[in-house]
């Protein structure tokens, strides 16, 4: 029979740290309170936060309405090339009507000089000039509506990149944003308290910079019993021992 010293010691033993810097906003918790598992024990204020959100919430809506005022442009234009197509058939029948008609003024003054008054063949000249280019401008829309319909396409892509940016930042300033609440991990005793309200603490665990921890908590419902074993008895441990706790 061999007799060590043991100790009881917490099952659970830990110091909770502040991951972002700031100011102790509140201590809820005090030396020997109870507390459960995803209990609030203390809030961190961090200056600028709230406005950092605020813009960065800002910056997603006018992504987002980038993205809106985007696609009704690339609507629109589809609209104007729809539009211009049919300006263009339009001008091409007026085109082929005034062509014919030219060809046949043109066929009887060649057959019978005289019959036709040449002031008619050059009316006839003058409108088949204006419907050719009616038909070249209906083209030019038509490029060009296509042209908007292309960049305005781009602008959407480009808007919802944007919006993936601006989700991004705010996701990254909300997850910021729930450092500043300090809970308990598991259900436990407040043993030792580091910090009030006020104090200002830093975040992380920084070897040129450590933060000071803000309570120590600790689980006693279950305990360890620890106690040194000379290596010489440890070849004679095992499974099955008894061992008396006094």
């Amino acid at each position: 029979e061999v007799v060590f010293d043991a100790e009881f010691r917490p099952f659970q033993d830990i110091d909770l740290h502040a991951k972002v810097a700031g100011f102790v906003q509140t201590m809820n918790v005090d030396v020997g309170d109870r507390v459960k598992a995803g209990q609030l024990l203390a809030s961190i204020e961090v200056p600028e936060l709230k406005e950092d959100l605020e813009r960065a919430a800002a910056g997603v809506k006018r992504a987002q309405s980038d993205v809106t005022k985007a696609q009704e442009d690339a609507l629109r234009a589809d609209e104007d090339i729809r539009r211009a197509e049919a300006e263009i058939k339009r001008a091409q029948a007026t085109h082929a009507e005034v062509k014919l008609t030219l060809g046949r003024i043109a066929a009887v003054s060649k057959e019978r000089p005289g019959l036709v008054a040449q002031q008619d063949i050059d009316t006839a000249q003058a409108k088949e000039r204006t419907a050719d280019a009616q038909v070249a401008a209906a083209q030019a829309a038509h490029s060009g509506s296509r042209a908007a319909s292309s960049s305005a396409r781009a602008a959407i892509a480009s808007a919802k990149e944007q919006v993936h940016v601006a989700e991004a930042d705010l996701h990254k300033l909300q997850a910021k944003a729930a450092f500043t609440k300090i809970v308990a991990p598991f259900d436990g005793i407040i043993s030792k308290r580091y910090a009030d309200a006020g104090d200002m603490v830093r975040g992380g665990l920084s070897p040129s910079a450590p933060a000071v921890p803000l309570v120590r908590l600790v689980h006693m419902d279950k305990l360890r019993l620890v106690f040194p074993v000379s290596s010489s008895f440890v070849a004679k441990v095992k499974a099955g021992d008894e061992v008396e706790v006094r």
